[in-house]
């Protein structure tokens, strides 16, 4: 009986020292992400997820948030969905099941962000915030607790078309990664808009994300004599038509839509056979475009990983800020309280890209954010920014509502 009550004194005493110690630290709030890491999708995956990490980072080193007088800090839960959306439907699963999470951030892939939120869709104690996927099928399901921060492709075909068909080019030839969602809906928006603007499209061919040689379809296209060739795509497979074209010596424009950057691109190509390639894409990380917040993010990437980020990387990070500010401006970690706060809020002050708001809000009623598109054209080893393409993000946010009808 002795040893027994010294044992339980024992006990008492340790459970009273791990409570002393446990009384000074911040509570965790759990943040689940689910992205491609690993595989061909990972070059878009691995660079969002540095960039939440990073947006934890400095929320954490700031103080965390307070929510009812209590101190909290960020943790970070990551799955790698290597760009499947089975493998992204068990992730998500398993961050609510097993790790107890409610808000989960990432999805770099259309196809896994539609398969996981048509599993969360309407759910009322999980939230998801997406990043960089931008199938347009993602907003208008009526999902009322899916967010996302990257505008639809076809919000920015549309600006696109119009674009290539000011800059003279009448007869365009499209090669790229046609029966993928996202550039589907992109050059769909994208012809409809250059045909609407007397140009024509003679010629259209496909390639995968993994072929590397794009040579028989290129050659079936230039036959075509067109002015320009068109290619929406991903960042290797665009970098490698882009060479192929240049060394079959095709002489007219070449206009993109992929989001490389600089560094992924001179992997393939020098800089000559870049020189005067156009990219049509949304805001993203086009540095000479960004707010001063958003050079800051820029900078703070490249000395927390010694590489630029990729254009895609930024709409996590900004997810990670909408997520902060609505904790704080609910005052509460509930889901529907934050769902309510997010459909009200403005851009956080810590948003690295510029929004256009509907309303002054930052997110429409499909739960769709929207910035400006912009070309861009490479100059001396570097993209340039030109201009903002012409864009209607009010009439665009009608257009959702309308195919969330359907």
């Amino acid at each position: 009986m002795k040893k027994i009550k010294i044992m339980y004194a024992l006990l008492v005493a340790g459970l009273l020292i791990l409570a002393g110690c446990s009384s000074g630290d911040s509570n965790e709030i759990l943040v689940g992400e689910v992205d491609p890491l690993t595989d061909s999708a990972a070059v878009y995956g691995a660079p969002q997820s540095d960039a939440l990490k990073l947006a934890i980072e400095e929320i954490n080193d700031a103080g965390g948030v307070t929510v009812d007088g209590e101190d909290y800090t960020f943790k970070l839960i990551d799955y790698d969905d290597k760009g499947d959306p089975n493998e992204a439907v068990s992730a998500t699963q398993k961050l609510i099941d097993r790790d107890g999470v409610k808000y989960i951030l990432g999805w770099a892939v259309s196809a896994s962000a539609m398969a996981a939120a048509d599993e969360l869709g309407n759910k009322d104690d999980v939230l998801m915030l997406v990043g960089n996927a931008g199938a347009q099928s993602i907003v208008t399901q009526g999902y009322d607790n899916v967010f996302r921060t990257r505008p639809p492709a076809g919000y920015t075909g549309g600006p696109a078309g119009e674009f290539v068909a000011d800059q003279g080019v009448k007869k365009l030839a499209v090669l790229g990664q046609l029966e993928d969602a996202i550039y589907a809906e992109y050059y769909e928006h994208f012809k409809e808009s250059f045909e609407a603007n007397g140009g024509e499209i003679v010629g259209e061919e496909s390639f995968q994300l993994s072929e590397r040689d794009m040579y028989t379809q290129l050659n079936k296209l230039m036959s075509k004599n067109p002015d320009a060739i068109f290619v929406p795509g991903s960042v290797e497979p665009a970098a490698f038509t882009f060479k192929q074209l240049r060394e079959l010596s095709f002489d007219g424009d070449i206009y993109g839509f992929t989001g490389g950057t600089p560094e992924q691109f001179s992997e393939v190509l020098d800089d000559e056979q870049m020189n005067g390639i156009y990219d049509l894409r949304p805001l993203e990380t086009t540095y000479a475009a960004m707010s001063d917040v958003g050079k800051d993010y820029v900078e703070n990437f490249k000395e927390k990983y010694d590489v630029n980020p990729v254009p895609s990387a930024v709409n996590a990070y900004d997810q990670m800020y909408v997520l902060k500010t609505a904790i704080e401006n609910a005052d509460s970690l509930e889901v529907d309280d934050l769902i309510k706060e997010i459909n009200e809020m403005e851009p956080p002050k810590e948003a690295a890209l510029t929004y256009i708001t509907i309303d002054g809000k930052m997110y429409d009623p499909n739960g769709q954010a929207f910035t400006t598109n912009v070309a861009m054209q490479w100059e001396d080893g570097d993209w340039k920014f030109l201009e903002e393409m012409e864009t209607d993000a009010e009439e665009y946010s009608k257009f959702l509502t309308e195919e969330s009808k359907k």
